[in-house]
């Protein structure tokens, strides 16, 4: 420990005070040249100089840091004069306890004696705070919960300082709990953890004002474990055998968070057998004629099981009859009028052989199947409802029926063909018109929800209600393949129209227009029509009417005299 100079405790590093107060009011100060706390001592009237004196000698003793240096400070002081000391510690230690010639006589700061007849050393003792000990005990770094599961987290604090006085435990630096009042060693009950990772740490404060803070613990919660899913799928619940025939006993097991490390098959209450790899199955013989409940239990990684519901079967001495069950359609399927029901059915007879297998809808039979796989199909179905069943045969004339599987047969609606009758075929329009989609239907359109229009495979939009109409604005300039697809129908389908083309031209700055005949304007067989044409007089030569040949353009507004033989048709003007 480096000695500083007087001068530099003396102005700068006051840390051990002694100080007398003289009864009359007088202050007197002493200050040591240690650096590394102080105390000071006050005395009250009655301690004037009147009689024998005895000396009174302080001192300070500093443990962890060494010994002051210097000689004591001494006072006299008559007997029976009261003396008052007290004692204050610099930053980082703190006051012990006062000796009284050599013995412990008080912890208090503030210690108060009446001087005796004889002379006496007092002695100021001062410890270094030092950091108190914390760890927590449980959980270890590390450790592994499940979601849900409560975590008793164990704290154990120490203190060389004295006593402690608060311990808190922190979850990823979040305050979750605190005790006071001395705790040596205390627990918190974490609850409803999420998965998630987690730090955890300990603090601990002591009376001297000691503080540390524990090494982390670092813990994992995991998602709660779902157990493994187990069926027994052979045999079937309710199937007869024979006695002496081997029963081949199944299930499937899955675990959708783990694996399966087992499946444990059980006749009744007694293990039977257990199977760790896949198929999970096993054959049981010789058992005698009776009612047994088979059920298996799968376990997973994890050690948490499931048991199968039981499946019950019985064994007969005399002719088993056979077991069936339809296998398609699944029940509740449905249909549409006009479509055919392909039946199947699986049958097993226990003792003997299946001879035939017949399929019924309601008591009408549908067919009859002679060999496996037994299967039927059923045509010309009406709409409704319709119960099926399966009575299987087996060669000694027993017989046993399905369990019924119903269909739903709905009416068919069918989607008419669609196709674009505005614009038509080659139909040539300006960039930035609007063109008009009409599209007619082969029959009743009341089954169509929606008609879209294609450009190749690009959609142009979309019409929600009748008459499916739809305006194509701003139309770009380019080449069109334009169809209309109308979807619909129950069940769903889609129904294309013939593509057309139309051709959208680049601006350009010609500019006509045909002032007369009106637009879809009628004539009577014989009639003359007159055609006005207003064109620029910076236009090209001809004007060309279709199917008419070519007229020479002399005016700026034109008349043209057009002679039509009963024939009522559309006109069109080309410009070039």
């Amino acid at each position: 420990m480096r000695v500083p100079s007087t001068k530099f405790v003396i102005f700068y590093c006051i840390l051990f005070l002694l100080k007398v107060q003289i009864g009359f009011g007088i202050n007197v100060a002493f200050f040591s040249e240690n650096l590394d706390r102080y105390s000071y001592g006050m005395l009250d009237k009655s301690m004037l100089p009147t009689t024998k004196k005895y000396k009174l000698d302080f001192s300070n003793l500093f443990h962890g840091v060494g010994q002051a240096w210097g000689s004591a400070t001494a006072y006299e002081f008559e007997p029976g004069a009261n003396v008052i000391l007290e004692a204050e510690a610099n930053s980082g230690f703190f006051f012990s306890h006062w000796t009284f010639d050599g013995e412990i006589i008080s912890e208090d700061l503030v210690y108060k004696f009446i001087m005796p007849e004889k002379d006496v050393v007092i002695i100021g003792h001062f410890n270094e705070i030092k950091e108190p000990e914390i760890r927590i005990a449980s959980p270890t770094a590390n450790a592994s919960f499940m979601e849900g599961e409560n975590i008793l987290v164990t704290v154990e604090a120490k203190s060389p300082n004295g006593a402690i006085e608060r311990i808190e435990l922190f979850r990823n630096n979040n305050l979750v709990g605190s005790v006071s009042g001395n705790p040596q060693s205390i627990s918190f009950t974490l609850s409803n953890m999420p998965a998630a990772s987690y730090e955890l740490t300990a603090r601990v404060f002591d009376v001297k004002g000691g503080r540390s803070i524990s090494n982390p613990v670092s813990i994992v919660v995991e998602k709660a474990n779902e157990p493994p899913l187990v069926e027994i799928i052979s045999p079937y619940n309710g199937e007869v055998f024979a006695e002496g025939t081997p029963i081949k006993v199944e299930a499937e097991a899955e675990d959708h968070d783990g694996e399966v490390q087992k499946v444990e098959f059980f006749i009744g209450d007694n293990l039977f057998a257990t199977v760790t790899t896949l198929p999970y199955q096993i054959i049981v013989n010789d058992l005698k004629p009776g009612e047994y409940n088979i059920a298996a239990k799968a376990s997973d990684n994890l050690g948490i099981s499931t048991l199968s519901p039981a499946v019950q079967i019985k064994v007969e001495k005399e002719n088993v009859p056979p077991v069936v069950r339809i296998t398609s359609p699944e029940d509740g399927k449905v249909f549409f009028a006009g479509q055919e029901i392909n039946i199947q059915a699986d049958a097993k007879d226990s003792d003997g052989s299946i001879t035939k297998v017949e399929f019924y809808s309601g008591e009408t039979l549908i067919g009859i199947s002679m060999e496996s796989p037994f299967r039927v199909t059923w045509r010309d179905i009406p709409p409704g409802k319709f119960n099926l069943k399966a009575i299987a045969f087996d060669d000694k004339g027993a017989f046993s029926e399905s369990k019924a599987v119903q269909v739903i047969v709905n009416e068919r609606q069918e989607l008419p063909d669609i196709q674009i009758v505005s614009p038509s075929d080659n139909q040539v329009f300006q960039e930035g018109e609007s063109v008009y989609f009409t599209v007619m239907f082969s029959g009743d359109a009341g089954s169509v929800s929606k008609v879209t229009y294609y450009n190749g495979n690009e959609i142009l939009g979309t019409s929600l209600e009748g008459p499916f109409d739809f305006e194509l604005e701003n139309a770009r300039a380019g080449t069109y393949q334009v169809r209309a697809v109308a979807i619909g129908g129950n069940p769903q389908i889609e129904r294309a129209s013939s593509p057309i083309q139309i051709i959208v031209e680049p601006k350009s700055h010609t500019r006509f227009a045909i002032t007369a005949p009106l637009h879809r304007a009628t004539f009577q067989e014989g009639d003359d029509v007159i055609i006005h044409v207003a064109i620029p007089e910076s236009n090209k030569k001809y004007l060309k009417l279709s199917s008419t040949g070519e007229i020479p353009c002399l005016d700026r507004f034109p008349s043209l005299l057009i002679h039509l033989h009963g024939i009522r048709f559309l006109l069109e003007f080309l410009i070039w």
